[in-house]
């Protein structure tokens, strides 16, 4: 392989064969949850990158996977929680080393308490999972 210009962008390119190796950008899936009251679903995150920090919950999306999918099964995986997608938010673009080169944010419903599943969480990703109520950013812990 060697670097050429093609389509304006220097890229991997095969002499012998002619192809080319197009870098394909890291989408990360996010949902914004709220229950009843109003409470925004976080965790707060317990490896690198941003380790110590709030989020919503997030990841990165998998080859062949739905972004609806990959919504879903962040919020079971983070928070042992199960939702449902309400709808497309938004899709922003990061500047390259900010993660995501794509990200897709959804908003989503919590499903009934009856659905928490703590032994589906990743203990070691999270160290908190809280709920907070915008009206007075006062975290909540969640209590299914």
């Amino acid at each position: 392989m060697e670097t050429r210009v093609v389509i304006d962008k220097p890229r991997r390119v095969c002499p012998a064969c002619g192809y080319i190796h197009f870098t394909d950008p890291k989408v990360g899936v996010g949902i914004l949850v709220t229950d009843d009251e109003g409470r925004v679903l976080l965790v707060r995150r317990g490896v690198e990158p941003e380790k110590g920090k709030w989020s919503l919950p997030a990841g990165y999306l998998d080859q062949g996977e739905d972004p609806k999918e990959t919504a879903v099964r962040e919020v079971r995986e983070e928070c042992g929680l199960t939702v449902s997608i309400e709808r497309l938010l938004d899709v922003f673009h990061n500047p390259p080393g900010q993660g995501a080169s794509i990200f897709i944010l959804y908003e989503g419903a919590l499903r009934p308490a009856a659905d928490y599943r703590p032994e589906m969480t990743r203990p070691m990703r999270l160290s908190s999972l809280w709920m907070i109520c915008p009206d007075w950013l006062s975290p909540v812990p969640i209590t299914p």
